[in-house]
């Protein structure tokens, strides 16, 4: 409850000092799962994409759903619901069948700010339980024992929800579900064009491009949401984005300096001082394991060729190429659906990082820009809103405040690093699968 009484008060304080609201959407992270009551009081913990508790279901599940992927256009992985359902199904048998509704943590918020137990298209499709015809697949509730009655009903993005929240200054206001936090960060930065990359580095990361169709193919290592009924946000997330640096200025950084809000500009500084490949260290960064494009829960991080000379910096350094060499090895995957000239949105935390915008350049071997707005998700909410008022009637291109062009004798460097970390990679691959 205490993630609705935060909404609660974010809208509440919103109402007070913008004056008359007109209209309200909602971006919610990607993907959750909750259990509640008739009344919408929550029955169970709030299980997010991070908790991998039940991953030997996940394949037990492809075994009852063999087509699973192009069924749902989701990849068979612990971090969906429908693993997470199967998991509680079977190990926490009468926890589950007590459950009268499952939903998404956005659900959840709408039965109590509005008493409407709905979900937004997109949300629903980042589930493993909705087909790519948008209907809550027969097939798949059977085999959890469930029924379309015990999920949410389904609603477009920019459909109007019925009902009235009671805060001040929001009664009049028109509420919209929006959809996920990814795919609005992908339509508030690269739009709905096709020749477009969004990239975005926060706690994980993720390389996005729409769609009208979901992407199907390409090994089953691409996931496809449907944004709205004509358009899909397709792509892979990595696991571990930013939350890999948070980790190191936790365990190796100085408290005060993090205090005194100048950690990060320490660490770029560091990573400005050192060369590409930072000395020769090479970073895998699965720390809380991998989704794409592996989709190895069991993977575990570790540093290759470290030496007596390698200090913070080339550390600092290695993680930022170590996840740019995980998001490279995305791009590659979404490269037969895309044209030769393409762009490249950047968002989130790690647009405050030159030098890893820097990197990523040098990487992929492309121009990065960065648009203004920060919080690029709430953006894309935004537009939901303007767009369902007839406010707006095409998405509006961001405004730009940086652009990152690659260096060429770094990305020479940088080919060669690339092939030597997909080694690495395989050879751990295959070490943590025979250890689980």
């Amino acid at each position: 409850m205490e993630i609705s009484k935060n909404v609660k008060k974010c809208l509440g304080e919103v109402a007070k000092y913008a004056g008359p609201v007109k209209a309200i959407s909602f971006s919610a992270m990607l993907p959750s799962l909750v259990g509640l009551n008739e009344e919408g009081e929550p029955l169970t913990p709030l299980f997010t994409w991070a908790d991998t508790r039940g991953r030997e279901y996940a394949d037990k599940f492809g075994d009852l759903i063999g087509d699973f992927h192009t069924r749902t256009g989701c990849v068979l992985h612990p971090m969906y619901p429908a693993a997470k359902l199967l998991w509680l199904k079977e190990e926490k048998p009468k926890k589950f069948r007590s459950v009268p509704l499952w939903g998404s943590i956005k659900s959840f918020v709408f039965k109590d700010l509005l008493g409407r137990f709905v979900e937004d298209r997109g949300v629903a499709s980042a589930s493993g339980l909705l087909d790519i015809e948008f209907d809550w697949d027969d097939e798949i509730l059977s085999a959890l024992g469930l029924s379309p009655e015990y999920l949410p009903r389904m609603m477009g993005a920019r459909e109007e929800i019925d009902g009235e929240i009671d805060i001040p200054g929001l009664g009049e206001a028109s509420v919209y579900p929006g959809g996920g936090d990814g795919m609005l960060a992908h339509l508030s930065t690269a739009g709905l064009k096709g020749d477009r990359i969004s990239s975005t580095i926060g706690t994980s990361g993720a390389l996005r491009v729409a769609s009208p169709e979901p992407l199907l193919d390409g090994g089953g290592k691409l996931w496809s949401y449907g944004l709205f009924s004509d358009r899909w946000i397709c792509g892979g997330a990595l696991n571990n984005g930013g939350v890999v640096l948070d980790w190191f200025i936790e365990n190796f950084e100085d408290e005060a300096a993090e205090e005194n809000g100048d950690v990060y500009e320490k660490i770029n500084d560091y990573v400005e001082t050192t060369v590409p490949g930072s000395s020769g260290l090479i970073f895998a960064p699965f720390l809380t394991g991998e989704r794409a494009p592996g989709w190895r829960p069991y993977m575990k991080g570790s540093f290759l060729g470290l030496t007596i000379s390698h200090g913070k910096a080339e550390i600092a350094r290695a993680i930022m190429e170590g996840v740019s060499y995980r998001m490279k090895e995305i791009d590659e995957l979404l490269e037969p659906y895309l044209p030769d000239d393409i762009t490249i949105r950047a968002s989130g935390g790690y647009t405050r990082s030159d030098p890893w915008l820097r990197i990523q350049a040098d990487v992929f071997d492309a121009k990065i820009e960065v648009p203004e707005v920060e919080e690029s998700a709430a953006r894309g909410a935004a537009l939901i809103a303007m767009q369902g008022e007839g406010e707006i009637q095409e998405f509006p291109e961001p405004r730009l405040k940086k652009v990152f062009r690659p260096e060429p004798e770094n990305v020479e460097v940088y080919d060669t690093l690339y092939e030597d970390q997909a080694e690495y990679y395989e050879f751990l691959a295959g070490y943590y699968e025979k250890r689980g």
